[in-house]
């Protein structure tokens, strides 16, 4: 038995047809210019009077972090300390997460990294 292909008509590109994935190259970025460009950093920066190695919080982030201890303490329990939603409050601590001063262990319950 042979193997039989498909094939596009003569003179279209390659993998343009209806099936294959296309990608805006504008929001993806290219090698000049990264996805992210344009973005503010997250993490250091200089505060007033700081020396550029201070990081920058929040007024949420700040409230956040006042709740934590080495004990963990559950998601609900912040919210309800802090009168900030659930989905900010998550948003937030995913930041503070990836900037080394939080973890969530099991069960939606943070802590404060020491």
């Amino acid at each position: 038995m042979g193997a039989s292909a498909i094939v596009g008509a003569e003179g279209e590109r390659a993998g343009a047809g209806s099936d294959s994935v296309r990608m805006d190259s504008d929001a993806v970025g290219t090698d000049s210019e990264p996805a992210c460009a344009g973005s503010e950093p997250v993490g250091m920066g200089s505060g007033p009077g700081g020396t550029g190695s201070e990081p920058v919080l929040t007024e949420v982030e700040m409230r956040l972090l006042e709740q934590l201890s080495s004990t963990p303490k559950h998601i609900d329990s912040i919210v309800r300390e802090t009168s900030v939603s659930v989905s900010e409050a998550l948003t937030y601590l995913l930041a503070l997460e990836m900037r080394g001063m939080v973890r969530q262990i099991a069960g939606k319950s943070f802590v404060r990294a020491m």
